[in-house]
């Protein structure tokens, strides 16, 4: 039995799909091991294979009080004769797991590479050699050439990452003034801001993208054109219907980037991103968060008409921002 271990969030799933994929495609004996926050994902993303639910407890933003075992927690997982671990962190590594599991594979990169990249180049020796595009298990459409039925997506994964509320207003107003059909996806934390975001844009509550299941989401963006979106689970989960601009903030995006070769990225890529978001041990002190706030609805709106360019391809924007071309093409 082969495990795949990938027990972290929604966007980590979605950015692994192609190494799961082609793993599922290789051996007949593959189970895949996630949170229970992406189950329900994870049935979506490779249906009709044995999916089981592991939780680890310091991957858990809002974990207090003891911590589980990871011995106990992993005792599934352990029992696999070959584990494939899709991720590598302080608790989570070859050197803690070395006398827990029989043989394994983790991949680990900087972030300075696409992570469906990184996991295709180190899992190529042990399982063969792969092409991304082959398993990707979403639409790969072509960036439109006029865009007009655009989706706004402000979920996020982490504060540092989100883009100012008066800043969705600005864009929602500008793209209005041009003329487009500006859409907004409810996502579970942001439901006030939504509710805000609406109202000063005159949005329906029939324009508001509303879901419970993750195909019938899918169905739903499909009859649009672009999504822009910050970066979280939600834009990852966009990027399986449609083309995505991605507003980047202190996140490390030519790693996490959305997969897809017509997707853009704008950001300052200021020389202190990517910032500490979540950890054990540090605090983030940042107060201005420019990386953020700096990014213009100006530049946003620019973004979205530029003539495609080749993956990793820059482009600076009217006030000052950067533009990136297909990250996860880029290598």
């Amino acid at each position: 039995m082969l495990g795949i271990l990938k027990p972290d969030h929604l966007g980590d799933l979605v950015l692994s799909a192609p190494a799961i994929n082609s793993l599922i495609n290789k051996r007949a004996d593959v189970r895949l091991f996630v949170d229970g926050s992406a189950f329900a994902l994870a049935q979506t993303l490779f249906p009709g294979s044995d999916i089981r639910k592991v939780t680890l407890a310091h991957l858990k933003k809002d974990t207090a009080g003891d911590r589980p075992n990871l011995a106990d927690s992993l005792a599934e997982v352990s029992a696999c004769d070959e584990v494939v671990c899709l991720r590598t962190d302080a608790v989570l590594n070859r050197d803690r797991m070395k006398g827990l599991f029989r043989r394994s594979v983790f991949t680990t990169g900087d972030n300075m590479r696409h992570e469906s990249l990184i996991q295709r180049d180190q899992l190529g020796p042990f399982f063969g050699r792969y092409d991304c595009q082959d398993f990707w298990p979403g639409r790969a459409p072509a960036w439109p050439t006029d865009p007009q039925r655009i989706v706004f997506c402000l979920g996020s994964g982490f504060p540092s990452n989100r883009w100012p509320l008066l800043r969705w207003v600005e864009l929602g107003r500008l793209l209005q003034k041009r003329g487009y059909e500006v859409s907004l996806l409810r996502t579970p934390n942001e439901k006030a801001e939504i509710t805000v975001l609406a109202r000063n844009l005159g949005i329906a509550e029939n324009a508001i993208i509303t879901s419970t299941s993750i195909p019938n989401l899918l169905e739903q963006l499909s009859e649009h054109d672009v999504v822009i979106a910050s970066d979280g689970g939600a834009g990852h989960i966009c990027s399986l219907a449609l083309p995505i601009l991605t507003i980047a903030a202190s996140v490390p995006f030519r790693r996490f980037a959305p997969f897809g070769r017509m997707n853009r990225i704008v950001t300052h890529e200021l020389p202190c991103s990517p910032c500490i978001n979540y950890h054990t041990e540090a605090l983030n002190g940042c107060f201005t968060f420019e990386c953020s706030y700096g990014i213009s609805a100006t530049d946003v709106a620019a973004a979205l008409n530029r003539p495609t360019c080749g993956p990793g391809w820059r482009e600076h924007l009217p006030n000052g921002a950067k533009l990136f071309f297909g990250i996860s093409h880029a290598g």
